[in-house]
């Protein structure tokens, strides 16, 4: 079954906080149950709304705990999508600025070097290969 006792216990603990009370019978009624199945298997389980009357009664970081306890795998996707909804947040807090190799450079020494971690999907060499050769320094430049 999609509704594992451990998600099940969660929901019975979340009805002891404050504007939770009764979140547990989310599971008694069969259009809202099968509204949490969805939540269960959808990629973007934030992206689907909660039954009512919970998706207008929780506020959206109350939704974010509901998502962490339904699918905490989602987790990432969910807060990436709440601080990016803050007005006081947005974007800028999400996505990285653009990375300036000129300017880096120029704040570095030979005492201070640059160090570059990677992470999935990033790969500077090429950049870092082409600035070098521009500068005239590929010949002294160390990779490790």
């Amino acid at each position: 079954e999609w509704l594992k006792p451990n998600v099940w216990m969660d929901f019975l603990a979340m009805s002891d906080l404050p504007n939770f009370e009764g979140i547990e019978k989310i599971f008694t009624d069969e259009k809202s149950r099968e509204v949490m199945k969805e939540i269960a298997e959808h990629d973007i389980p934030h992206s689907v709304q909660l039954p009512a009357p919970w998706d207008e009664k929780l506020a959206p970081f109350q939704k974010m705990i509901v998502t962490k306890v339904m699918r905490p795998d989602k987790m990432a996707g969910a807060i990436q999508h709440f601080i990016m909804a803050q007005k006081e947040t947005g974007k800028k807090f999400v996505e990285p600025p653009p990375f300036d190799l000129l300017k880096s450079f120029e704040s570095s020494r030979a005492q201070t070097p640059m160090v570059f971690v990677l992470s999935v999907g990033a790969d500077p060499a090429k950049t870092l290969y082409e600035f070098a050769d521009k500068k005239g320094m590929k010949e002294g430049m160390r990779a490790i």
